[in-house]
């Protein structure tokens, strides 16, 4: 297992790191926020979270943030009365557009459809067939 000196009193594990990123990440992710920023925040470089985070998720600290956006605008996107405008800004992106490529890319639907789905689906509730 490999350490890095911290700036913060000495080494630790590479699990803790990511551990402590994801948590930093929940909890910013609507937030301007980049590797630049998560590294400064756990105290090592961006490359070397970058490298650590990737191998231990499997996944990039690009990809953690959007998953992290996404999840909140799936629990928003059951509110009708918040435009996908609105909640695409609310979670983090910068463009609507992007949200919903990032949204369809991890959903497998657009925004809008993953809308009509739960409302159909919450229509549905109680009734049987």
């Amino acid at each position: 297992m490999q350490t890095e000196k911290t700036g913060r009193g000495g080494p630790r594990s590479e699990e803790t790191l990511t551990g402590q990123a994801k948590t930093y990440i929940r909890g910013h992710f609507a937030e301007n926020l980049n590797r630049d920023r998560v590294a400064d925040h756990v105290c090592v470089t961006p490359n070397y979270l970058s490298r650590v985070f990737c191998r231990e998720s499997g996944i990039s600290l690009r990809e953690y943030i959007n998953l992290c956006r996404i999840e909140e605008a799936k629990r928003l996107i059951t509110d009708p009365g918040k435009s996908l405008t609105w909640i695409a800004f609310e979670v983090g992106f910068e463009s609507a557009q992007y949200f919903s490529t990032v949204f369809k890319r991890t959903t497998g639907v657009s925004p809008y459809l993953w809308r009509i789905k739960c409302a159909e689906g919450a229509g549905s509730e109680g009734q049987t067939a």
